[in-house]
């Protein structure tokens, strides 16, 4: 159907753009002489080798990395060592235009969740309430994780600092050490280059069963898995520059809202009329 092919350019769109965005971190924070386009190659490399797996393989991925994010919020809570809650202030004394256009942006940090509509159609619980209370949860902790985040980067600068700081938390934790351990934000890569592999695995497991399904399953999944990421290699490498990243942000912008808000709230508003049309349904 066109809503199924829909997710397929939005699933490849995402895969894309943290792509691009992973080895343009990666060349500011540790890289800098590193051409983007190896880092782009790695992490379709990983694609490759972990897109065939089972959900089950990537539901062990994916409890492995939560554990790696104990240790982000314990270096979050360290940067706090820097905070300056002046910062926060005059609370509501400024307009309310740049709060508004603000609230699109905020909304994007939470992309992600609407895997969840997907990866339920591979689980096959006891109790279907569980998933519910589990997908809550999860989003949930999310939310937390961002406002930790959010926290430390307003309470550590000014407005003027932030501008021109290109990674705001990473640079708190370059400033504080204990005893042997001294490079803080070293560590803090490990756990953050693992959630973005598992998030870049999750939208490729989602993005060639979409287009396996689309299809007719008439081509074999390899074959696909193949083929797509040829082409997000392709793509990925042509948008790797600052500007074109910038550029596939906002168009991820207008996929979201589509894709992730008003497919779902649709869709949720057509299943309660149904229901309160025929209620044994």
């Amino acid at each position: 159907t066109a809503i199924n092919w829909l997710y397929v350019f939005y699933f490849m769109t995402v895969i894309i753009y943290m792509l691009c965005s992973f080895s343009k971190i990666m060349n500011i924070w540790v890289f800098p002489q590193t051409p983007p386009w190896v880092l782009v190659v790695i992490g379709v490399g990983i694609i490759l080798y972990t897109a065939r797996h089972n959900i089950q393989s990537h539901a062990y991925r994916h409890s492995f990395g939560f554990l790696f994010i104990f240790f982000v919020v314990f270096v979050l809570i360290l940067s706090f060592h820097n905070a300056n809650i002046d910062y926060l202030f005059p609370l509501f004394r400024i307009e309310w235009t740049p709060i508004v256009k603000g609230i699109g942006s905020a909304l994007f940090m939470m992309i992600g969740f609407e895997t969840a509509f997907f990866y339920m159609r591979y689980v096959r619980p006891e109790k279907p309430k569980n998933v519910l209370v589990s997908i809550t949860l999860a989003n949930i902790a999310s939310t937390v994780l961002f406002l930790l985040v959010v926290l430390v980067s307003t309470l550590g600068y000014t407005v003027s600092e932030y501008g021109a700081t290109p990674l705001p938390v990473n640079t708190l934790a370059k400033s504080f050490s204990f005893g042997i351990l001294t490079r803080y934000d070293i560590l803090y890569l490990l756990p953050w280059t693992w959630i973005v592999i598992t998030a870049v695995m999750s939208y490729a497991f989602l993005l060639n069963r979409r287009i396996s399904e689309g299809l007719g399953r008439v081509i074999p999944l390899s074959r696909i898995i193949w083929i797509t990421s040829i082409i997000i290699t392709v793509i990925a490498i042509l948008f790797s520059t600052i500007t074109r990243v910038m550029l596939l942000q906002t168009a991820l912008h207008y996929f979201f809202a589509v894709n992730a808000v008003a497919i779902p709230v649709i869709a949720l508003m057509i299943i309660v009329f149904k229901r309160r049309l025929r209620p044994d349904v």
